[in-house]
């Protein structure tokens, strides 16, 4: 098309393309803005649009086959179109109707022909689906159609009750003629619709007041211009039309004087929309550029709101972690407390056995020795156990706590590289695992130790000499080994890797977001 060539060469598509194709690589960034770019690429490619408005009764599906010349859309006395309907230029004639289902997904569903528009004249509804139509979509091969696509909306009667579907088409179409019937114009439903349409549509000025039923008002041709001329005599209608005097036809009635003005509407249609297509759609593309340097706004200031309150959430889960700590060495001492008060009794207990006097036999000694320390053994590693797993229990607590926090964060984040996140949820749940792994090991450092100091030889050793287990243990050494058992660097560790690199990918997309702002405002 002539209009694509042109826009193509402007300085504003240039910049837009331009801005688009740094992005594109970067699919999660370019899914986000990829709505305002396909509406860029629509303007500038496709025909404009034209919307058909007006109350139930002004007869938008007759006029529109008039328009086109075939009788494609249903008609009839009650209100048959309920949802849009878009006519486009298609050299296959079907229809195509938007369905969505009662889950909210959209199904899109082609049918050869236009019987399907009448069929659903009776039924808005699929039988077996009980699918919702959305939007209806009728390609013709018809050239009229290469100018501008016709869009027919639901009617309106009812100025607190507009139609939601309609509403959704005053930011994309271009034209609207406002379609009166003859017999009841300038009701004051509709001036308060216009009124609100006025406030409303981008284009309002491109809004234009025809007639519809001019032969039910028209009884003898040299009526015609007194009778067109009174028609909307109020300032108010005046001031909300390009046109100020509406045009006068007839979509049903066919004979020479109405074919007539059928065609004059037809010529002054495509007089008004052609010599404007080129700088509409520069209107558009102007108006589409505000909406996504917003957009980048927008996305910049909330990953940058984002990447704030990350930073507070891990300072706050390295408080509570700090504060761990400080639990982990008022634990160390109890235990290590646990430790000398067992070793204690088992010392004690043997020193008034007769293993101690040792009238036994060596063998039978070692056993005895063994199984005096076996009971205070096992109560000092149930005790260590149920001690450690408070201890783990009270971290998970707060990894866990944390990792709510940082999902809450990271679902306010408008910019999700799915891979990238994906890795980031591996190595989280990798870390509630190993924590869970933890909370059921039983294979403590200073358990392990203790059972290779109180073994029978080693008791049997210090029975020997008169030495006691006691006396020979280093603190140091149950120290250092208890600070090994309640390490959770590894944790930290890699919970502030994951922070780092979060908050890495987050600038990274900020950096890229502010450089494609400045090439467009450049």
């Amino acid at each position: 098309m002539g209009k694509a060539n042109e826009i193509k060469k402007s300085y504003r598509y240039t910049v837009l393309e331009k801005s688009k194709q740094f992005i594109l690589d970067k699919s999660y960034i370019y899914d986000v803005l990829k709505e305002n770019f396909n509406r860029i690429d629509e303007i500038t490619e496709k025909p404009l649009k034209l919307a058909i408005l007006g109350e139930f009764s002004a007869g938008k599906s007759t006029f529109i086959n008039r328009l086109i010349g075939m009788d494609i859309l249903p008609t009839g006395v009650i209100p048959i179109t309920s949802v849009v309907t878009v006519l486009e230029y298609g050299k296959e004639e079907k229809v195509e109707i938007i369905y969505q289902s009662h889950d909210g997904s959209q199904v899109t569903k082609q049918y050869e022909g236009y019987s399907k528009l009448f069929d659903f004249q009776k039924s808005k509804q699929e039988d077996n689906d009980l699918l919702e139509v959305k939007e209806i979509r009728v390609f013709i091969k018809n050239d009229i159609l290469k100018t501008f696509h016709i869009i027919d909306t639901p009617g309106f009667n009812d100025s607190e009750n507009m139609s939601e579907a309609t509403e959704k088409i005053f930011d994309s179409v271009n034209y609207i003629i406002w379609l009166f019937n003859a017999t009841q114009t300038g009701k004051g439903t509709e001036k308060e619709l216009l009124k609100r349409l006025q406030k409303n549509a981008l284009y309002k000025d491109n809004m234009y007041a025809v007639v519809n039923y001019g032969d039910v008002v028209v009884t003898t041709h040299s009526e015609y211009d007194d009778i067109r001329n009174s028609l909307l005599k109020d300032d108010e209608f005046e001031t909300l039309f390009v046109n100020k005097s509406p045009l006068l036809i007839s979509s049903l009635k066919q004979d020479e004087f109405w074919n007539q003005k059928f065609d004059l509407l037809k010529n002054n249609l495509s007089e008004m929309v052609l010599k404007k297509d080129k700088h509409i759609s520069e209107l558009q593309l102007q108006e589409e550029s505000k909406k996504l340097k917003k957009k980048f706004e927008l996305l910049i200031t909330s990953s940058e709101k984002v990447l704030t309150n990350l930073d507070k959430e891990y300072n706050f889960f390295n408080e509570s972690y700090n504060e761990n700590i400080e639990n982990s060495i008022n634990l160390r001492k109890q235990l290590l407390e646990i430790i000398r008060n067992s070793i204690e009794d088992i010392e004690e207990k043997l020193k008034n056995s007769t293993i101690y006097e040792r009238k036994l036999s060596i063998p039978l000694l070692k056993f005895s020795s063994f199984y005096a320390t076996a009971e205070n053994l096992e109560k000092m590693q149930i005790a260590i156990e149920d001690q450690y797993k408070n201890y783990i229990e009270e971290f998970s607590e707060i990894v866990d706590n944390f990792k709510l926090k940082i999902i809450s964060v990271r679902e306010q984040n408008k910019l999700n590289d799915n891979s990238f996140e994906i890795s980031i949820d591996k190595r989280i749940d990798a870390i509630s695992s190993n924590l869970e792994v933890l909370k059921s090991n039983k294979k403590l450092l200073i358990i392990g130790y203790i059972i290779g100091v109180l073994s029978d030889d080693y008791i049997y050793n210090l029975l020997e000499k008169k030495m006691y287990a006691v006396e020979s243990l280093s603190e140091d050494t149950i120290d250092n080994l208890l600070k090994m058992d309640l390490d959770m660097s590894y944790f930290t560790n890699e919970i502030k890797s994951i922070m780092n690199d979060l908050a890495e990918k987050i600038k990274e997309n900020i950096e890229l977001l502010k450089i494609t702002k400045n090439k467009m405002e450049s």
